[in-house]
């Protein structure tokens, strides 16, 4: 279940059932720099302390490196979160409520930085992409839980995260769409 999650509209909520995959957790643990993978369990023990439970995940580049792509770089890690996952993570972990740059791609109700991990992390409320005419936002309907260091990092599954790059749109975005959709396919030859 999941609450006004993500959309960061007042009154706009979102209540399809996300898909938990709990074979993804057993399955497999991605090898991940140590930076990033000490970052990244900090959050997941910050959000489990506090019982985030479905109020936020990771998306764009950590999460794709937790899914298998393990050679990509990370700069910082992105959360999208409700408002109350958003404070609670911001207040424990001693982030900073930022001014986002211009919007032409995208906007946020929230932008907020943690620079307090070895990987810096960027928690967004209310995160909306500028499509077409309009201003759409950014909803996950999937949560992969992937294993790190014993911590589950809930991460849109695989499809959804090149879907979401593609809508992104920026060039980056297309070769990460592409990098996710070979990984879907699978070794070639």
């Amino acid at each position: 279940m999941f609450r006004d999650l993500f959309s960061g509209q007042a009154g706009r909520y979102d209540r399809r059932p996300m898909i938990h995959s709990a074979e993804t957790f057993a399955a497999r643990e991605p090898r991940l720099d140590l930076r990033l993978s000490e970052s990244l369990v900090r959050l997941a023990a910050t959000a489990r302390a506090h019982d985030l439970g479905d109020d936020w995940i990771v998306f764009g580049g950590a999460a794709m490196v937790v899914s298998g792509l393990t050679d990509w770089d990370v700069p910082d890690i992105d959360v999208l979160a409700s408002p109350a996952a958003a404070r609670t993570l911001i207040e424990a972990l001693g982030g900073e409520v930022i001014e986002p740059k211009t919007a032409e791609r995208f906007r946020s109700r929230t932008l907020a930085r943690i620079d307090g991990t070895p990987v810096a992390v960027e928690i967004m409320v209310g995160l909306e992409v500028h499509a077409g005419e309009a201003w759409e936002p950014v909803i996950f309907h999937t949560r992969d839980l992937v294993a790190v260091a014993g911590e589950r990092i809930p991460v849109p599954h695989i499809a959804e995260q090149a879907a979401m790059a593609r809508r992104f749109g920026r060039a980056k975005d297309l070769v990460r769409a592409e990098a996710l959709e070979q990984l879907i396919a699978g070794p070639v030859g």
